[in-house]
């Protein structure tokens, strides 16, 4: 089973943009592959690996852009909501040893 996981994962990777009938074919000839016989159980069984499996990566896929867009909105909210930082002012104190010592606030 992990085997055919792997190659389903394969197919994805190889996937590119191909049409509904070719990728089709690509998962026919993956379960075929396995010595498979169209129509057995085990060849649909195959098949539905290989749908569920691209189904579950193209919904990750939804969900890591919804929440890199989610996260890129709530930091332009973040720094859009920041105060403009004080400008830090110094200067140069005499101390009693006779050392300046620079202060900055």
């Amino acid at each position: 089973m992990m085997k055919i996981v792997m190659v389903a994962a394969a197919a994805l990777v190889l996937q590119g943009c191909v049409s509904a009938q070719e990728q089709a074919n690509e998962d026919d000839q993956i379960c075929l592959g396995y010595g498979l016989q169209r129509g057995s159980p085990q060849y649909v069984e195959c098949r539905r690996s290989i749908l569920d499996d691209r189904r579950i990566r193209q919904e990750s896929a939804d969900r890591a852009r919804a929440m890199q867009s989610l996260g890129n909105s709530m930091v332009r909210a973040v720094e859009a909501s920041k105060p403009a930082p004080k400008p830090q002012v110094c200067r140069f104190e005499r101390q009693p040893d006779g050392w300046d010592r620079r202060v900055c606030r």
